[in-house]
């Protein structure tokens, strides 16, 4: 159990490195498209750390606050964004 925890654990880090990446980029380049990588690839990070937790919360009781964590964490991330 203790490796399922971790993972979990450097997935929702990983997700959250990269919505700072987003949000850097955002307000450091207001007029590019993500440099250059547009939408859907900036994109594309984040769905798979949603698509990660969702599997781990549903194969493992305690994954579910993971997923809340990063629930909440997007929510913040799409007003910045």
């Amino acid at each position: 159990m203790i490796s399922v925890w971790m993972v979990a654990e450097r997935v929702l880090e990983a997700g959250a490195v990269w919505g700072l990446y987003l949000i850097t980029i955002k307000h450091t380049l207001p007029e590019s498209n993500y440099a250059g990588m547009g939408m859907a690839s900036a994109l594309k990070p984040l769905q798979s750390c949603s698509t990660l937790l969702a599997s781990f919360a549903e194969r493992w009781k305690e994954g579910s606050v993971y997923m809340d964590i990063w629930e909440t964490y997007l929510a913040f991330l799409w007003t910045i964004i």
